[in-house]
């Protein structure tokens, strides 16, 4: 009987996982994610699928955005790769540098640069970001 949990415990974790991958630089609302996965089911799988995204995190698969934003590592790296490669060709960037190389909307470049600020990776400089970290 334990295999089976496991294995069905697997499945979510692989289920919640390729959500992430699916939406590459434009992640779910982690409410929305937690929602969908407890919909018409018991509201203990509501903690179950915040479990599952710190597990997740911690295994290296998601990076922490924000409280309301996780994103998979895959698509991080390549916006943090991405985010640095624009500083090859300039000292400072705009917001929608980074919006037009990563073909997303500025509410996700938004939500990514101000996480490189956190992370020291860029900084804050009026309306540009330099570069911190190479």
């Amino acid at each position: 009987m334990a295999k089976f949990a496991d294995d069905k415990k697997a499945k979510e974790i692989s289920i919640i996982e390729k959500k992430y991958l699916d939406a590459g630089f434009e992640p779910p609302l982690t409410k929305d994610l937690v929602e969908e996965y407890a919909k018409g089911k018991s509201p203990s799988l509501k903690l179950e699928a915040r479990q599952i995204l710190v597990d997740l995190a911690k295994d290296g698969k998601l990076e922490k955005l924000s409280p309301d934003y996780y994103m998979h590592k895959t698509f991080y790296d390549k916006a943090v790769d991405t985010t640095i490669h624009l500083f090859d060709n300039a000292e400072k960037i705009q917001m929608k540098d980074v919006r037009d190389a990563l073909k997303t909307s500025r509410k996700y470049a938004i939500l990514l640069v101000d996480h490189f600020d956190q992370k020291r990776i860029t900084k804050t400089v009026g309306d540009y970001r330099i570069l911190i970290k190479k």
